[in-house]
């Protein structure tokens, strides 16, 4: 009988982290496409800046344990493809792989917009519209429990 496990192989090589970067940076271009997502403030500038970086310079100076990590939040993005999980993804780009290598310590670098992505306007405005019926909902609710605490048994 032999015991097999379900692991996940990581990718370590510079180059193979290249494509992968590559491919998610496009799969993100196609994902904001298809839902009319919207990108915030200078976020567009930054996502072509991202096209056009060589990042196997930067996969190459990286430690492994980041490697890890990096691995960790594009598996996240791969599995569940969304605003938050892509978010995620860029924002520890942006703080760790880009910082480090002009070390600044997780500072943001300077040089180059954080990319950030929003929902869109529709969809925003449908989030809006269902807080305002949550806090109606609410308001309803505890005006029917104290018309039921008041009446008690009274009617009986």
């Amino acid at each position: 009988m032999e015991l097999v496990k379900n692991r996940i192989e990581y990718k370590y090589g510079a180059e193979e982290l290249h494509l992968e970067m590559k491919v998610f940076i496009s799969d993100v271009k196609q994902l904001i496409a298809e839902k009319n997502y919207e990108l915030r403030d200078n976020s567009s500038v930054a996502l072509k800046e991202y096209e056009s970086i060589n990042w196997e310079t930067y996969f190459n100076g990286m430690s492994r344990n980041m490697r890890k990590k990096f691995n960790k939040y594009l598996r996240g993005y791969s599995q569940k493809r969304n605003i938050h999980k892509a978010n995620l993804l860029f924002h520890f780009i942006h703080t760790r792989v880009l910082a480090e290598k002009n070390f600044s310590s997780f500072k943001s670098p300077d040089w180059i917009n954080k990319v950030v992505i929003r929902s869109s306007v529709k969809e925003q405005a449908i989030q809006d519209k269902r807080k305002v019926w949550v806090e109606a909902r609410d308001k309803a609710l505890q005006a029917l429990e104290d018309y039921k605490n008041e009446k008690g048994n009274f009617y009986k």
